[in-house]
């Protein structure tokens, strides 16, 4: 089975399960929506976003949120619901497609989330953004690109050698939620259809892990390498402790923020569920979302 068939099926599910009941909540909390934004004229037709925004008449702080689907499949479309939830809280929210792999492979959704960066910052004003306070926010794979646009935010050695620009903005806060986020220890994992070697064939073009060293990329598999304790962003993780994609992962960053000196909020569960955040009803998603806000309530104070 291709990897991109298996997300395709998965997001299909998850994506029906996590929006149910979303046009009643959005009328109801007056969310004011636009759909298929082109941020960046060169790709058209894969480099949208959907808006949203709470009534307010001041300039909000900016939420860029990124889908997941295990960087072969996904839609901003599937998130409508939880990117609602979080401008009622008092953001802006622009959730991007930001074209998967295989047809685009790494780095180019990461640097599609810069152009959004950019695009942004230039529409502060028409859309009443406060740019100054704005949160990359993920899940999944949307998770590990939004540590990698944080990074290359920060570093430049980084945008050097993914070849970014300087980013418009340096946001102030990263969330990331149940994420891979060491794409090299993958290479050595079994997994249900063998679909995470194929997510990393499809999102590299790179066949031999036995020579991944050679792989011109390798050196920025790992962004929180470039992240320090004095230019870190406020981080918050959510994870869940028996994740069926990536256990083990945040605690291992965890641990190396810890080391380093940049402090990271965190929040789990003892769940198999990924992503069991962006569900609606068990406590636990509850308890995540209201941490989620908490969070995002901080940074509006920054």
């Amino acid at each position: 089975m291709k990897a991109s068939t298996f997300f395709k099926t998965l997001n299909f599910f998850t994506g029906k399960l996590y929006n149910a009941g979303y046009d009643k909540f959005v009328k109801e909390r007056g969310i004011e929506t636009r759909e298929d934004i082109v941020y960046d004229a060169e790709f058209p037709e894969i480099r949208l976003g959907d808006f949203y925004r709470a009534k307010s008449v001041a300039p909000l702080p900016v939420v860029i949120y990124i889908h997941g689907g295990g960087f072969v499949a996904g839609n901003k479309r599937d998130r409508r619901y939880y990117c609602a939830e979080i401008a009622a809280s008092g953001y802006a929210v622009f959730c991007v497609n930001y074209g998967v792999a295989p047809t685009h492979r790494f780095p180019f959704g990461i640097l599609s989330v810069i152009k959004a960066l950019g695009f942004l910052d230039e529409k502060a004003r028409e859309y009443g953004l406060d740019m100054s306070r704005t949160v990359l926010n993920g899940d999944s794979a949307g998770a590990y690109m939004a540590a990698c646009v944080s990074a290359a935010a920060r570093s430049e050695d980084y945008r050097t050698l993914i070849g970014a620009p300087e980013t418009a903005v340096i946001p102030k806060g990263l969330i990331m939620g149940c994420g891979n986020y060491d794409l090299i220890e993958l290479t050595g994992r079994r997994s249900t259809f063998d679909l995470l070697n194929k997510i990393l064939i499809d999102l590299t073009g790179w066949k031999d892990f036995s020579h991944f060293d050679e792989y011109g990329y390798r050196k920025v598999f790992n962004p929180s390498l470039y992240m320090e304790g004095s230019n870190a962003p406020e981080i918050l993780m959510i994870y869940a402790l028996r994740d069926r994609f990536c256990k083990g992962h945040a605690e291992l960053w965890i641990k190396a923020f810890s080391e380093r000196g940049i402090l990271c909020e965190s929040i789990s569960d003892g769940t198999k569920v990924h992503n069991y955040h962006l569900r609606r009803q068990p406590q636990p998603s509850k308890d995540a979302k209201a941490k989620i806000v908490s969070f995002l309530n901080k940074i509006k104070t920054l």
